[in-house]
Order: C-alpha cells, then structure tokens, then sequence
C-alpha cells in the first residue's frame, strides 16, 4: 500500500483512489488543482520567494494564535478520523508488503532484465506515459499491453 493515506484529506476519495489503482503520476500544477498541494510554482527561486513571503506575514501573528490555529485545524482532521486512518493504513501497509507484491522476488526479476533501472523500465513501459490529467483527457494504453 502507498503512504498515501494522508492523501483523501486533501484530494477527496476520487483522486486518491486514481492515483492509487492506477500508480500514475501527476504534475505540479494538476496536483495544485486537485488540492493535493498548497500552490505550483515554475521555479526553484519563485518556491522561495513563496515561502519567504508567507513566513514574512506568519511572522507578523503572535505565536500563541498561530499554535491555537494550527490545533484547531489539527483536531478538526482529527475528527474527520485522519489518526484512525493513518493507524489502520499502518496495517494495510504491512499486509502489502507481506502478500506477494510486485516486489517480492525482484532480486531474481532484476537480474534477468539486466538490472533495476531495466525492470522498472519494462514495467512501466506498459502503462504508457502513466500521468493523470485534470483537464484533458487521458491516453489509451497499446493494445499489445492490455
């Protein structure tokens, strides 16, 4: 199971479950439209001037408001059962990890593909560009790998 159990808080139940039956990935910006993260910036110095700009202005709220803020929108997630979630996802994620994933007998699978970089290629090469859309729609797979 993928650490995304935080994922549904943010995201709602029909991107993660996307993300998570299908392991596509997505872009900066699409994840920003979905809410997965705050906001997508183009570059590196943008980021900063980003997080500068808003430590500027957390700066300027005295720390007891800030803590108080920050608990409420804590125990509001908490409420809506985000510890359950991660406590049973904690379950869920050993049970993957023990029921004969892709991952168990990989060792063997590398070394017949010539290596991990290749067995990870051979693998997703299948699911084509395997990157999910907001606003248009996704690609079919090949035939030859249905």
């Amino acid at each position: 199971v993928l650490p995304l159990n935080m994922m549904m808080y943010h995201s709602g139940p029909q991107w993660t479950k996307r993300m998570l039956l299908t392991g596509d990935s997505i872009s900066g910006r699409d994840a920003a439209k979905i809410g997965l993260v705050l906001k997508s910036l183009s570059t590196q110095e943008a980021a900063e001037q980003e997080a500068h700009a808003i430590a500027d202005r957390m700066a300027l709220i005295p720390n007891g408001l800030l803590a108080a803020n920050k608990r409420s929108v804590n125990l509001g997630m908490e409420l809506m059962g985000v510890r359950t979630m991660q406590r049973l996802n904690a379950g869920l994620d050993a049970r993957g990890h023990l029921s004969g994933t892709w991952f168990t007998g990989m060792n063997e699978a590398a070394a017949k593909a010539g290596g991990l970089a290749n067995l990870f290629r051979q693998r997703n090469n299948q699911f084509g560009k395997g990157v999910a859309h907001v606003d248009e729609p996704d690609e079919r797979l090949l035939k030859s790998n249905l």
